[in-house]
């Protein structure tokens, strides 16, 4: 008898579960046959898990399919050694199961070179992907161990975050590449870029007022969850084609939220601090005035911008400036 389960991997003999035969066969089609890398990334209880023991066994009527897991293999990530040679026993007991030619096996097995490891696992895999006579695929569970290792994720107050702020950007960037919803905003900002360099220098307040009148023009119809869920995401997309190539730019990582965020643009010898942020009630504005005011400070600049969002229809549209002892701060609110 099929029962509800929540504390392990899914069987669909055993359990009542949502049908992912269409999901499985869509990676299938989309990624795996492509030859893309690619992640399945939700929160837990998700069935990332259930998912990708499915998707292997559907993968094993024609690939060698190499299914690992970092989960409770902490000490393999003490080192590039220990972790190259852990990552080498788990794929080694896995050509094993997938009864692999013995001759291949063996040649997985030899010496790990201590001076380069990582080469000798490349190495390792090249040979195994040339001399089989199936496709093989390698899949991942838990590699948030992976990305800790290489300094690229970090916990803050329980949840996971960016902690390389390079690697944040590259990110970033990928991600405002492959959104298509976006492909009308960065038209506009290329078409409109001369506006906006005069003299080598970015003229800050000439790229909100048009990125507002754009906003205003395609996007404001949209209802509250739109707006708090991509509106920052559209500036950047605006932003980017502007300062591409001569400037660039980060988020300040301590106001980095579902409320606002902070953007520092680096454009030749100037720098502009941005306070992205949703409207939320006047006495929510005030207090991120008063941060950002701090945050001039902190970096040296004179001159801050806030771009507000509001969903409130009665919220007045525009630009404003106000002045705290030499601090300046201009504000646009669309």
């Amino acid at each position: 008898m099929k029962k509800f389960n929540t504390a392990v991997v899914c069987n669909p003999k055993k359990h009542y579960m949502v049908d992912l035969t269409e999901r499985v066969e869509r990676i299938i089609k989309n990624y795996v046959e492509p030859g893309n890398y690619f992640a399945i990334n939700r929160g837990r209880q998700y069935g990332k898990t259930t998912t990708l023991c499915l998707l292997a066994e559907k993968l094993r009527e024609k690939y060698i399919c190499v299914q690992i897991s970092f989960e409770g293999n902490e000490e393999m990530f003490q080192s590039d050694y220990t972790f190259v040679s852990g990552v080498m026993d788990l794929i080694e007991e896995q050509l094993e199961f997938e009864s692999v030619p013995e001759h291949l096996i063996e040649k997985w097995k030899n010496e790990i070179d201590t001076d380069l490891p990582f080469q000798t696992l490349a190495k390792r895999i090249t040979e195994l992907c040339r001399f089989s006579e199936r496709p093989i695929v390698l899949m991942i569970d838990e590699v948030l161990s992976l990305a800790k290792m290489f300094d690229y994720i970090k916990s803050v107050n329980g949840r996971v975050a960016v902690s390389n702020r390079i690697f944040e950007v590259v990110l970033y960037d990928y991600f405002l590449s492959e959104d298509e919803t976006g492909n009308i905003t960065k038209k506009d900002a290329e078409l409109n870029k001369r506006q906006f360099i005069v003299d080598g220098r970015l003229d800050m307040e000439a790229l909100l007022r048009k990125f507002a009148e754009h906003y205003a023009y395609v996007y404001a119809d949209n209802d509250q969850k739109f707006i708090e869920k991509y509106a920052r995401k559209i500036f950047l997309m605006y932003l980017k084609p502007v300062i591409n190539g001569t400037g660039n730019y980060y988020i300040e990582a301590q106001t980095r939220d579902e409320k606002k965020t902070d953007i520092i643009v680096d454009y030749h010898a100037e720098q502009f601090l941005i306070e992205t942020k949703i409207w939320y009630g006047q006495k929510y504005n005030e207090e991120g005035e008063k941060q950002l005011y701090g945050y001039l400070d902190r970096l040296k600049i004179k001159k801050g911008y806030m771009l507000t969002f509001s969903f409130n229809k009665n919220k007045k549209t525009g630009v404003q400036e106000r002045r705290y002892g030499e601090k300046i701060l201009w504000e646009i609110t669309v």
